[in-house]
């Protein structure tokens, strides 16, 4: 009855997926930042535009793992070119991830197109898909979607709206033209 043992395991995998997850919404620079933790890893970093976002199914209060996260995104807003390492929690398909690896590696101060990380994922005409994985990045700043631009130079959606991904590419010492095309 392979039916039934299958069943009688979904309870325990169910409770290894689940845990109790915490969040705290700051004010950064001009910006209101919510960061999510769950078990010692951030599983959502995103702009919320207000101080005082309620996060469902979470407890409002700031873990060593939050002020972490928090203290390296201060970092970054003062003009820190240093990587983030508080751990994360890169949540996807597996094309989703190879794209979050992918944006990991635009440095700070560079910009990439959705073309040349569909490349480097090793899918070179899945552009529109990649812009898709980087539409759905939980990780708003720390996994750089605002690094990322249209193959002709402009600047294309974000999560955090476009003024935002201005600021950040601002932020990073480029210009109103990020790609360097007139």
């Amino acid at each position: 009855m392979p039916g039934k043992t299958t069943r009688m395991y979904m309870p325990f995998i169910r409770a290894i997926l689940w845990c109790m997850k915490y969040y705290q919404t700051f004010r950064i620079d001009r910006f209101s930042i919510t960061i999510i933790e769950c078990n010692g890893f951030i599983t959502d970093v995103y702009a919320t535009g207000e101080d005082s976002t309620e996060v469902s199914d979470s407890i409002r209060t700031e873990t060593s793992v939050i002020t972490r996260m928090k203290e390296e995104l201060t970092r970054y807003f003062e003009g820190s070119a240093e990587p983030f390492s508080t751990p994360l929690y890169l949540r996807g398909t597996e094309f989703q991830r190879r794209v979050y690896h992918a944006l990991l590696e635009v440095p700070f101060g560079k910009v990439a197109s959705y073309r040349q990380i569909a490349e480097r994922v090793g899918s070179p005409k899945a552009f529109r898909a990649v812009g898709q994985a980087v539409h759905n990045n939980p990780h708003l700043i720390v996994v750089p979607c605002h690094r990322i631009i249209g193959s002709d130079g402009s600047l294309t959606g974000f999560a955090g709206g476009i003024a935002m991904k201005q600021a950040l590419l601002e932020l990073e010492g480029l210009s109103k033209n990020p790609s360097g095309r007139r």
